[in-house]
């Protein structure tokens, strides 16, 4: 079996933007071979990309151009034997119900998240995964990265931390976390030990997953002080690691045995299933490792930046490396910022929507999708393939020219505001 070779278009505002056939040459051209396999937007920050039960399909995804259309059009561009997947980030905020939502340790529920330990979410879920499972796509692969948001935040002191929902809490006891979110409240929140609460909330690091099975907090700790997580004037107890660590323990088997719920029901409707991470440790946004995943058989195959190659052949674990630093991190936050547009205008108002843009659209790092790429991988012993996304810096600006000359936005925004902004997000890009 040749390498595996996959185009990964991350949201219906590429397919809105262009036509899978250019996605293809583009692809082609990026990378110096063309794609065996394609990941379709299924259910995206906006909806579901084709018309569901569930819910209306993303806004701006006209007739002749959803999901059902894009499978036809992809084989028309690659041929039959290609193999389709459709993409799931179940965040699911487009359903707009409060009660499915992520809860931080102070009872706030964040609008735009859904907890997938809520079997009502799994439900949703699965309903998504019945309707498009008939339309003859190979495989489903779920977006876990930013499924449960971790950082500092401007209406709580120190940090946000989710979730704990009752769904949450009881299995976390289940896991053998039996503390609730206690520990997560005021100055001597826990995970102060991994996220930085300064103005650049940004700042992490990422425990790594014999940390957190062996409960060694003085690694942790270290790792933590050289970072500069820590410093003389952010100190924690010796003990508050090993304890977050224990907490990540908990946390990081109930996300997987959650995402397993969601693989067993995909693998029920004969799809072949895979998740894309940010990396193979405990990262905050998607708390669960890549052992943790493993060990029950969550899904099929790991899509992820770097993988351990001694873990990878030891396990037999099938790897896939995703060109795209924490994955597809901030190319999604872009394109949640595009789905939720309107609402953020509206909240927001002007200014602070057009600096918001700014800030997101910035933050757009570029893949790392190249010809040099593939090869090494293809070299390598830990990766059977590699999944790429062909989006360049001209394409964030046309899509951000197209959303604020829209309907939607083009009567709340000064128009001589555009051109220096359009401008500065290109030039940010180039520089890139």
């Amino acid at each position: 079996m040749g390498q595996r070779v996959v185009m990964h278009l991350a949201d219906g505002a590429m397919l809105v933007q262009k036509s899978v056939s250019e996605w293809v040459e583009r692809f082609t051209q990026m990378a110096g071979t063309a794609p065996t396999e394609i990941v379709l937007p299924g259910v995206t920050f906006a909806g579901p990309t084709w018309d569901s039960v569930v819910h209306d399909r993303a806004p701006g995804l006209e007739d002749g151009n959803t999901l059902v259309d894009w499978i036809e059009h992809a084989r028309e561009a690659v041929g039959d034997d290609v193999k389709l997947w459709a993409c799931v980030i179940p965040s699911l905020g487009f359903i707009g119900s409060e009660s499915l939502m992520v809860v931080n340790q102070y009872g706030a529920r964040l609008d735009m998240n859904a907890c997938i330990t809520n079997p009502t979410v799994q439900r949703i879920v699965a309903t998504f995964v019945d309707e498009f499972a008939e339309f003859g796509l190979n495989g489903v692969v779920f977006y876990l990265t930013d499924i449960y948001p971790n950082s500092g935040s401007n209406a709580f002191e120190g940090l946000s931390n989710t979730c704990f929902c009752n769904h949450c809490l009881r299995g976390l006891v289940e896991h053998g976390w039996s503390e609730g979110l206690e520990p997560f409240l005021g100055a001597s929140n826990l995970t102060r030990v991994v996220l930085r609460d300064g103005d650049n909330s940004s700042e992490y690091i990422f425990p790594q997953h014999g940390w957190i099975e062996e409960g060694d907090g003085q690694a942790l700790l270290l790792h933590a002080r050289t970072r500069r997580i820590l410093d003389t004037e952010r100190s924690m107890p010796d003990d508050a690691a090993t304890q977050l660590l224990a907490y990540m323990g908990s946390r990081s088997k109930l996300t997987a045995s959650s995402v397993a719920v969601l693989g067993a029901h995909a693998r029920e409707c004969e799809l072949v299933t895979a998740v894309i991470s940010a990396n193979e440790f405990f990262d905050m946004t998607q708390c669960v490792t890549l052992p943790h995943l493993h060990a029950i058989a969550a899904v099929d195959e790991y899509w992820l930046p770097l993988v351990d190659e001694e873990y990878v052949a030891t396990n037999e674990i099938a790897a896939l490396q995703y060109l795209y630093r924490r994955g597809p991190y901030t190319l999604n936050a872009f394109f949640e910022f595009l789905g939720g547009a309107h609402r953020i205008l509206l909240s927001l108002g002007a200014a602070a929507f057009l600096g918001q843009m700014s800030r997101v659209a910035r933050t757009v790092v570029h893949g790392q999708l190249s010809k040099g790429a593939i090869f090494a991988a293809g070299v390598s012993d830990e990766y059977a393939g590699v999944v790429g996304v062909p989006i360049q810096g001209e394409d964030v600006t046309d899509l951000l020219a197209g959303l604020i000359q829209g309907e939607d936005l083009q009567h709340h925004i000064p128009k001589e505001a555009l051109p220096a902004l359009l401008e500065s997000v290109a030039i940010s890009h180039l520089a890139g």
